[in-house]
């Protein structure tokens, strides 16, 4: 044990600094439910308490091997107690229809415990240009997951047991001159269902066409509207002191629609939109002009199955949120 200590001390130089951060946060939540909800035949009240507690650890370490780098780790835990909304509609028999209109007396939820560890790397490998890179993954126990029932466009809540997130992000901003500033950003995100878990589904399935089918998520079944993969670059240039000019672009890949938890329905495709902007300042007057989605591109931010009470038969469709259309901004402001 002692030559291990005098070999650290050996790599450790003078100027290298070690942080050590050690936390805990203790949480105490009650929800006090007064069911005031016209008596019903067969109907049982929903008043009550509930009241969650834990206490919560957080762990990390910074090394500073040089004034321009820096790695760290951390290791924490987390809680969160279930929601009013979830706590009323925590079950198949009294579903919400969107949000909450009403108690019910649903069966209890658990509250959801998160343990999370992260690795990553600061530096600034030349003058003007700072990056980071890490490495992160939590595993999320008796996870809350919202679900539609068949032939509904309500909702309910339930513990869906083991889930992990997981990936990798990267960041890179530099100040190439004193007129030119350039970012990019980069991360990799996996969120899978890590136990085998039955669910009630809008969507039709392989063994089941009617308005009753259930899905049979498999360990390791990606979740919905999570996508893989994200990207954002931006450049800002500064001709006149007066003067900024700035364009940027995002792209966000491909993702599973809520609804297909199970991963068998096609995905909702992965897209890229265009932004840009002039700012104006002189003096006290401030001028603005902003573009967004320059290429016109059309493409969906969201998409859920869903029963179409418009068509003949309420059949069970796809829906999907549009995303912004070209859309032009010009403002003008006076400072005073």
């Amino acid at each position: 044990m002692q030559d291990n200590l005098e070999l650290g001390r050996a790599l450790l130089r003078d100027e290298d600094q070690i942080f050590l951060t050690v936390a805990a946060r203790w949480d105490l939540i009650r929800h006090r439910i007064d069911d005031r909800s016209p008596p019903a035949e067969g109907r049982a009240s929903a008043s009550g308490d509930d009241v969650f507690q834990r206490i919560d650890p957080l762990v990390g370490l910074s090394y500073n091997f040089s004034p321009d780098h820096s790695l760290y780790a951390s290791y924490s835990e987390g809680f969160r107690a279930p929601a009013l909304l979830e706590l009323t509609c925590a079950g198949p028999a009294a579903i919400c229809p969107g949000l909450q209109a009403g108690a019910a007396p649903d069966p209890p939820l658990k509250p959801v415990r998160v343990r999370s560890v992260e690795v990553g790397l600061r530096s600034r490998p030349i003058a003007g240009t700072t990056g980071q890179v890490s490495v992160y993954r939590t595993e999320v126990f008796d996870d809350i997951f919202s679900v539609s029932p068949a032939g509904t466009t309500g909702i309910f809540f339930q513990n869906i047991g083991r889930t992990r997130r997981q990936g990798f992000e990267a960041s890179l901003r530099s100040r190439l001159s004193s007129l030119l500033e350039a970012t990019i950003s980069y991360s990799f995100t996996r969120a899978t269902f890590e136990e085998d878990v039955l669910l009630n589904t809008p969507r039709s399935t392989s063994d089941c066409t009617t308005f009753a089918c259930n899905e049979r998520v498999l360990k390791g079944s990606e979740f919905p509207l999570v996508p893989r993969h994200r990207a954002r670059a931006g450049l800002e240039v500064r001709p006149f002191s007066w003067l900024v000019a700035s364009v940027s672009g995002s792209y966000v890949g491909a993702q599973r629609l809520r609804g297909d938890e199970e991963n068998v329905a096609p995905l909702l495709p992965s897209y890229f939109s265009l932004e840009g902007g002039l700012k104006a300042t002189v003096g006290r007057l401030s001028g603005s002009l902003n573009v967004f989605n320059l290429l016109g591109s059309q493409f969906s931010t969201f998409g859920t199955y869903a029963t179409n009470a418009k068509a003949t038969g309420d059949p069970v469709e796809r829906f999907v949120t549009p995303g912004r259309p070209f859309q032009l901004f010009v403002g003008l402001s006076y400072g005073l």
